[in-house]
């Protein structure tokens, strides 16, 4: 019961955590703040933006398990999902240039997908590791 919750929550804050470094590497310079708490603490209030989009790519994962698709479609499939997902997202929500906004939500959305099937490996996380 608890291994999906988890698989959600470390794929939302992994996916934030990665696309904030990314993000922080492509902007520059963090305006004279400490860059470790401007990451930790920027990763912290994306991820709640990144737990909704978890939540339904491992709904999607599931679904797509149960048509019996091969993984590496899953992975693919999720992955695009992700992305397109997120950058529709924040596109949605904010009054930045249309481009640069879903390149972010789409970084954001992206990485999540890929946290979310690395979450898959995991010898404790595993669905495997359930039986």
């Amino acid at each position: 019961m608890w291994r999906p919750i988890l698989q959600i929550v470390l794929a939302a804050a992994l996916g934030s955590l990665a696309a904030t470094i990314l993000f922080g590497l492509f902007v520059g310079g963090t305006g004279g703040l400490d860059p470790i708490s401007l990451v930790f603490w920027f990763a912290t209030g994306t991820m709640f933006l990144t737990l909704p989009g978890a939540t339904m790519l491992y709904g999607l994962r599931a679904s797509f398990l149960e048509r019996g698709l091969p993984q590496i479609v899953i992975g693919i499939l999720l992955t695009l999902i992700g992305t397109s997902v997120g950058g529709a997202a924040l596109l949605f929500i904010s009054a930045w240039d249309p481009l640069q906004t879903m390149a972010v939500g789409g970084l954001y959305g992206g990485l999540t997908a890929v946290a979310l099937l690395l979450m898959q490996t995991l010898p404790g996380l595993s669905p495997s590791a359930a039986r």
